[in-house]
Order: C-alpha cells, then structure tokens, then sequence
C-alpha cells in the first residue's frame, strides 16, 4: 500500500470507530490513535523505527487537527534492539516529527518496534524530549525576548552581554542546558554510561522500590544477573533467544515466567 493509501484506510477505521463510540454513548471523549508503521517486505516484519512511521504519523496528527481531535502517536520507537547511535537517531527523528506535527500523546522510547525495553535508553530518549520541547516550542518574540534594551546596553563596544541581568534571567529561555548535550566536560562523557548510572540512582531511591512486590525484584534481579553474565544471545534475535535469560525462574524464583 502506498503511504496516501494507507492514511486512507487508516482514517476510514478510526473514524468507524469513531461513530461506534458515540452510537454507544454520545458525546465520549475520543483520541484520533496510531501505532501504524511501514512493513519490511524482505521479512514481513514491521519497522517502527523507520523514518516513514514518523512521517505517517506525523500525517495522522494533520488528519485529526482537521476533526479539531486529540492525537495519541508512537514515533520515536526504535527497531533497533540495543541502545546507541541507531537507536538514538530513530528515536531523534522521529520523536521531532511527532513534536513539530503537535502529537497530543506521544508513545516513544521502546526498543525492537516496541517489543523490547532499556532502562538506559528511556533515560536518554527523556533527555531527548526535553531537547525537542525546546525547539518545538517556537522563538518568543515579546518585549522580553526581542531584548532591544539589553542590545542597546550592550550591543557595542565594550558591552558585556554576559554580565547583563537579562542574559541571566532569559538564558534558560530558549536553550535547554543538561550535562547530556552542549559543551561541558560531562558532555563528552559515555552517554550510555551516564543513563546506566542515573538509572541506579532512580531505583535506590526507597520511594520507587518501596511499592514494588519483592517477589518481582528478586526476580528482576535474576535476570540482571543472566543478562551480566551473557548480554550477547538476545541481540542475535534468532529462536528463542529469550530463554537464555528467563529460563531459571522457575527453579529460582516462586512464579514461572507465564505468571
């Protein structure tokens, strides 16, 4: 199907759905969604770190602006199966389009089209988001930000916008400053190494464990422990990879893995 084609029949069944939900009850809050993505004919699988999912969906945000509806979409979503650059770059491209098209809801940050997850890589892709709120959010051009006092104060020889009270007051306006991105010595550090740390931070905290059933993290941890000694054998994708790593829950832990 062609891309036009299939944001023909991607209309055509929401808005089915659409009128079955006011028939039911007229008047029920709606969300125009998508989780659409192009297939890879060479394997029939589906592909939604493609650059076309983020385009779809971009179109499908224009599509229910037209109904004046809220969107819910899911680009951003890598098809590769581990974090780095690939990962990284599918998630920034599609994750902008999403943004820049005005997507109300936007699913983002699985691995494997959505099949797979890293705690790193949503730490990575949430600085990502705040980054792309940034640009997306458009150039302000009050009074303020115009900032003609401070260019005639400054804007010459001698002047000094670094010691001005409005460069301190308005820098954080239209630049977002992580240790993630910029020019500072943490900049340059292991991105990947940076989220893995973060990630430990967040889960010593006691208020993210405290509601958590110890049952589940003891076994989260025995798959953190496989997953330490071969971190190799899932990103082969081949069989039943999965195995390799959940396949002692059932000796160690109390519930096998279909509980």
């Amino acid at each position: 199907m062609t891309m036009a084609g299939a944001l023909v029949q991607h209309n055509a069944e929401v808005l089915a759905g659409l009128i079955l939900a006011q028939l039911a009850r007229p008047g029920s809050p709606f969300i125009y969604g998508c989780v659409s993505a192009p297939m890879d004919l060479r394997n029939a699988e589906i592909s939604q770190g493609n650059f076309e999912a983020a385009l779809f969906n971009a179109a499908v945000v224009q599509i229910a602006d037209r109904y004046g509806l809220p969107t819910r979409i899911s680009p951003g979503n890598t098809s590769d199966r581990k974090p780095g650059a690939r990962a990284m770059a599918e998630s920034a491209v599609g994750l902008y389009m999403g943004a820049a098209a005005g997507g109300s809801i936007i699913t983002t940050a699985l691995l494997n089209s959505t099949l797979m997850l890293s705690y790193e890589h949503m730490v990575l892709v949430d600085e990502l988001i705040n980054q792309i709120r940034s640009i997306t959010g458009g150039i302000a051009t009050d009074a303020d930000s115009l900032a003609l006092d401070a260019i005639g104060q400054n804007g010459h020889l001698g002047g000094n916008y670094l010691a001005s009270e409005h460069t301190m007051q308005f820098m954080k306006q239209d630049v977002y400053y992580s240790d993630f991105c910029g020019r500072i010595a943490s900049s340059y550090e292991d991105s990947h190494d940076k989220a893995h740390k973060r990630v430990k931070e967040i889960f010593a905290r006691r208020e993210t464990t405290q509601h958590v059933d110890k049952d589940i993290l003891a076994r989260l941890a025995i798959v953190e422990a496989r997953l330490e000694k071969d971190d190799r054998t899932w990103r082969t994708g081949k069989g039943e990879w999965w195995k390799t790593y959940v396949g002692n829950l059932r000796e160690e832990g109390p519930r096998t893995c279909s509980q």
